[in-house]
């Protein structure tokens, strides 16, 4: 999973908070860098540029989305807001009821993506990341000693097995 084609291009699966904070800075410096760059070049060529880091962004929101159980849809809800507001101080039609509202889900958006734990069980996008990466650990690790010590195994079983007949002869 951790490759730039699939962490920044392909939207199945989920991500976790720390991985998505940590491939959410290197977009935001991104944008930074180019709408610095638009301020003091003020050329359309950066409107491209800055279109090309649109869609990384939105993957990995989804992705996020993903592991809170939550359909893409959200995020839809999320931008429409932001382009509401953009609006509203664009054409100078501010509605105080509205801004408050897009205000307040926003906060809650980004609090929900930024500090809300993932799902810990499998959901419909699914398994989470942490635990897929473990479950492949440990049952590598496992086979790995089975294969090592597989006399060892056996005679232990044995053992244990003779152990247990003679105590339920005892009781």
């Amino acid at each position: 999973m951790y490759n730039i084609k699939n962490i920044y291009f392909n939207a199945k699966g989920r991500m976790g908070r720390l991985d998505f904070l940590i491939y959410t800075i290197p977009l935001i410096l991104y944008e930074l860098f180019l709408f610095t760059v638009a301020y003091f070049l003020q050329t359309p060529l950066v409107l491209v540029f800055l279109l090309l880091g649109i869609w990384p962004s939105l993957v990995i929101n989804v992705k996020r989305l993903h592991d809170l159980n939550c359909s893409a849809w959200t995020l839809v809800a999320y931008y429409i807001g932001m382009f509401a507001l953009l609006a509203m101080y664009y054409f100078n039609q501010f509605s105080v009821f509205l801004y408050d509202l897009i205000i307040i889900y926003s906060v809650v958006y980004i609090y929900f993506v930024y500090f809300k734990k993932g799902s810990t069980k499998k959901n419909q996008f699914g398994m989470p990341v942490e635990k897929s990466v473990k479950v492949e650990v440990v049952s590598k690790k496992k086979t790995a000693k089975v294969q090592k010590i597989s006399n060892k195994k056996v005679v232990k079983k044995t053992a244990k097995k003779i152990i247990k007949k003679k105590n339920r002869r005892l009781l």
